[in-house]
């Protein structure tokens, strides 16, 4: 589902890039005490559907 693909689930090309996930705000934040739990994910890139929600992970 990267840039320029659909979304599986939906259809929809709406599709939103994520660099990490992180404390703070925004779609892919968790909170302050769980950031350092999630800390893996930095290396990780992730897109969205902005119609379904659908969300998938990618190795940088």
């Amino acid at each position: 589902m990267k840039s320029g693909h659909p979304c599986p689930k939906c259809g929809s090309t709406g599709i939103e890039h994520f660099e990490s996930v992180r404390a703070g705000d925004g779609p892919l934040a968790v909170g302050h005490v769980l950031a350092g739990a999630f800390a893996v994910f930095s290396q990780f890139e992730a897109f969205a559907c902005r119609n379904c929600g659908f969300t998938e992970f990618y190795r940088k």
